[in-house]
């Protein structure tokens, strides 16, 4: 993040070619856990499918099968 007002900044250290700094109170960056404090934490992704086989591990982790996969890719198969 820049800063193009000194007056926004509180410390600012030069040390082996970078600079640290540490905005006044007011003029730090929000984040989420600022705004709310129910939020999601960051997850992997799950792959259903890879390399064109259907991972079934990764549905009995999400508590799924095939046939959701399916529904949801839109696929239309014929039950004998």
């Amino acid at each position: 993040m820049g800063y193009f007002d000194l007056n926004d900044i509180e410390y600012a250290i030069f040390r082996t070619g970078k600079i640290s700094v540490l905005p006044i109170g007011a003029q730090k960056p929000t984040v989420i856990k600022d705004i709310t404090k129910n939020y999601d934490t960051s997850k992997l992704p799950i792959y259903m499918v890879v390399d064109g086989k259907i991972s079934h591990s990764s549905l009995s982790h999400i508590n799924k099968d095939v046939d959701w996969l399916f529904l949801k890719l839109g696929i239309k198969i014929k039950k004998i």
